[in-house]
């Protein structure tokens, strides 16, 4: 004969039930008293792994976990701010846990899962301490920058006259990264010289251009490199570099002009008794210039009709204007009459005075 219950006990009774039947539904391993906590740091590289370029927590990173032989995932939380993160209330026994990770290895496979296989016991709080996720950048990936100006400075052919120093406007600019045999980007030159590489991370850097070589003009242009360790979030003001052009005398703006006038004497007149037929522009008469210490004449034109001449787009320097005279004394078949020039400024137009020459 079944005796009456008290309804506090069959409401314990059923209370009691419905949390068994609910601790029976839960996912296995979960339900417990143990946890498992740690810290994901990040480790930036740069895209050789030669230099570690940061090491901050890993902030909002999904961290994964499995029970078991369980090939699905049975959870996962996000890290905080300081990179932690934790699993709570789970049963003793075989965890593993995984985060993804840039591919260490080969740049070109897309991530990579880093596991950790731990076994844990009852009521057990497990700290897996620091745990490592990698993330490769471009060395145009960080928060760095290079800036610099670049100056023209313009020389005549033996290197003795400065002939202008100016921004030099439009001219490339190469960067390298470490060891490497080819840049890894340029930039061009601003009107007023200045350049900027932005963006870069942290690590050793050359910096390159081209310029005339002042050691042998005869050679094509050559590099001129300049070094450099950057460290990240730094912006480097270079010292202000130079480029060398070399001219040739005919490369300028100015010019030189000048008059032949030659002086005719009779035929029955004789020397030292000569008497003068006429005075006449040169015409068609062969003139000559000479830049500088050239020893061999660089240039030759004649005369025009009415007996002038002119030399133009020289550059700065001294310049040597000569034409051949008969030698009236008939001491020889011609002498020199010279005349010096020396143009300073770009633009420049000299007027000689006339040049006299003489003939029989």
């Amino acid at each position: 004969m079944v005796k009456n219950v008290p309804f506090k006990f069959l409401y314990i009774v059923l209370v009691v039930g419905i949390t068994l039947l609910t601790a029976c539904s839960q996912d296995e391993g979960f339900g417990g008293n143990s946890e498992i906590k740690g810290e994901l740091m990040e480790r930036v590289y740069n895209e050789d792994r030669s230099v570690l370029l940061s090491e901050t927590p890993a902030k909002a990173e999904d961290i994964y976990i499995m029970f078991g032989n369980n090939t699905v995932v049975d959870d996962k939380v996000e890290t905080s701010y300081t990179g932690d993160f934790k699993f709570s209330y789970l049963w003793p026994g075989e965890y593993t846990i995984f985060y993804l990770s840039d591919d260490t290895s080969d740049n070109s496979k897309p991530k990579m899962e880093i596991m950790k296989q731990v076994t844990l016991g009852k009521n057990e709080s497990l700290d897996l301490g620091s745990l490592y996720t990698y993330k490769i950048k471009d060395w145009d990936q960080g928060s760095s920058a290079i800036n610099g100006v670049l100056i023209e400075r313009i020389y005549n052919d033996d290197l003795s006259i400065l002939l202008s120093e100016s921004p030099a406007k439009a001219q490339d600019i190469f960067i390298m990264l470490g060891d490497n045999t080819s840049f890894n980007d340029k930039v061009e030159t601003s009107y007023n010289g200045q350049f900027e590489f932005n963006n870069i991370w942290g690590g050793d850097y050359t910096i390159y251009y081209m310029s005339d070589d002042t050691a042998d003009i005869s050679q094509p242009d050559v590099e001129i490199k300049q070094t450099l360790s950057l460290s990240n979030n730094t912006t480097v003001q270079l010292d202000t570099m130079y480029t060398y052009k070399i001219k040739e005398w005919n490369e300028g703006s100015a010019t030189i002009r000048g008059k032949v006038m030659v002086t005719n004497y009779k035929n029955s007149s004789t020397y030292p008794n000569l008497v003068i037929k006429d005075i006449t522009p040169a015409q068609e008469q062969e003139i000559y210039i000479t830049y500088g210490n050239h020893t061999f004449y660089d240039d030759r034109i004649r005369t025009q009709d009415d007996g002038t001449f002119e030399f133009r787009n020289l550059i700065k320097g001294t310049y040597r204007i000569f034409v051949y005279s008969e030698d009236v004394t008939g001491g020889t078949a011609n002498i020199v009459k010279e005349v010096f020039a020396t143009i300073t400024e770009d633009g420049q137009y000299v007027e000689l005075s006339n040049i006299s020459i003489e003939k029989l």
